[in-house]
Formats: C-alpha cells, structure tokens, sequence
C-alpha cells in the first residue's frame, strides 16, 4: 500500500470507532464506514468464540451502540500487513482496559478493505501479551447484558394540558399521529389517550423494549402531527417513563424540553398498580 492509501484506511477505521460516542445515532453515523472499509466476503473478527463474519459483528456494533456504549481510537500506526490500533471502550459504566488490535487489510478490486481483525497476541500463552483477548471477551459479555436489559419493556405515561381554544384541533391531529404509529412502530405493542377532564390527558405507551421506545421518540421528533399536538394546542407537563431504560434511551429523553421523571420498577408491577 502506498503512503496515501495506508493513511487513508486509518484515518477511517479511527472516524468509524470513534463514532461511537454513547449518542443515540451512534450506529446510524458509524453504519456507512463499517460498509466502507470491511470486506463482506472474508471479513473475520476473532473472538474468545472463535471467529466471527461480518454480519455478526455489524450487529454485535449496533447492540454495543444502542446501549449508549463508547469506543476511543488512543493509537493507530500502519504496519505492512495493514495497521495495529489501541481502542478504550466504556460498556455499562465499566471502563475496560484498552485492547490493541492488529488489521489485516488487502486490495479488493481496487479498494482497500480489512479482511481479519485480532486482538494482539491472542494465540500467547504470556499473560502480559493475550490480555487482549481476555479484555475482548469481558466486552462481549457486557454487551450481551446490556442487550438482555434492552429487552425489558418500557411503559410511557404523557401527561398533557390542553388549550381551551384548541382541544378539537388536539383530538384531530392526534389521531394522525396514532395512525402513523401503528403503520410505522411493530415494536410499539400499545398507544393509548385517556382524557381526564375537558383540558387534559395524559398518554399511556408500552414498548417491546428500551430500542422500541427510542425509535418511537426519533420518529415523534419528526412528525408534523406529534409536534403540532404538543406545541400549538396543548403542553406536556410530565413524562414518566417506567421500566430499566438503555442509556441511550435516557439520553435522548433528556433532550426533550419538557420534564421526564424515570422509574426503574418493572413494567408488570407498574400496571398492577392500576396504570
């Protein structure tokens, strides 16, 4: 590989893992480099396991990023079968010590693309050397927890005050939002509003899990409906979210401009109590 090209495959692997910085978009700014730079037909990443393709470690990023989960390039230098890298990753709370990677990368077509990816020295019967491998292994392991975590589901109770002059415009384009939810959320099991008196309401939401609450809320963000409901004919007074949420579900709830208060009790023991 010339200097250009050498330069050029690292400067894109460190974009790509350094997308990942526990943001709710993480994989969807990560998703169009990893189909950049790995090669679909012989990729191999190995793994406590033994080796793993190309589709299990694209999902295998996706879970690491929708639990809000962290990755840090600290050093990258090329060597002449391709490049060895350092990365720090952050998965649950848990700093895990960096593990340094070495990349084999080939000529595909005319494109430069990583074929095999190993933790260094992961064949070493030397502690100091095949840490690595032990360190890649405690970060799967944490992903697949926060993953069985994600599968909880996730209740919403909306809270909202309606303006007096604007309640039959409330109703009209809030039944244009539950249509588009249940053409466009599989994941969404439940979307219900209880009217409380003439100028209020409140929503009662169940989601499959925290991926399904979170694509709700990023579709809800861009519906024109949603928004006219809760900015020109009524306000939200409080969001209660019930159940163990992703991280990367409280982050982006902690965006909106309105209140959000979080119970962690299961979903069940909340709607026992009459929810």
């Amino acid at each position: 590989m010339t200097n250009n090209i050498k330069q050029s495959i690292l400067d894109l692997y460190t974009s790509f893992i350094n997308s990942f910085d526990g943001t709710p978009t993480a994989f969807a700014n990560a998703e169009p480099t990893l189909n950049r730079i790995f090669d679909p037909s012989s990729f191999l990443f190995l793994t406590g396991d033994g080796p793993k393709d190309l589709s299990w470690y694209r999902e295998f990023a996706k879970s690491f990023a929708e639990s809000g989960n962290a990755a840090t390039v600290t050093s990258i230098e090329s060597k002449d079968y391709g490049f060895q890298v350092t990365i720090k990753n952050t998965v649950a709370g848990v700093e895990i010590d960096p593990i340094t990677y070495s990349a084999t990368v080939v000529d595909k077509n005319g494109t430069h693309k990583i074929t095999y990816f190993a933790p260094t020295g992961a064949f070493s019967e030397d502690s100091s050397v095949n840490h690595n491998m032990k360190n890649v292994g405690k970060m799967v392991r944490l992903v697949d927890e926060c993953a069985d975590k994600e599968e909880e589901s996730i209740m919403f109770i909306c809270r909202m005050k309606l303006f007096h002059d604007k309640v039959d415009e409330f109703k009209y384009y809030a039944r244009q939002a539950m249509a588009d939810i249940e053409s466009n959320e599989r994941d969404t099991i439940s979307f219900d509003i209880l009217y409380d008196d003439p100028f209020s309401c409140h929503t009662i939401e169940l989601y499959r899990n925290s991926r399904a609450a979170k694509q709700h809320v990023l579709n809800m963000q861009k519906n024109q409906y949603r928004n006219k409901c809760i900015s020109e004919f009524a306000a939200v007074n409080l969001l209660e979210v019930h159940g163990n949420v992703a991280k990367s579900l409280k982050m982006l709830l902690d965006e909106e401009d309105y209140d959000v208060v979080f119970h962690t009790k299961q979903v069940r023991r909340a709607l026992s109590y009459g929810y």
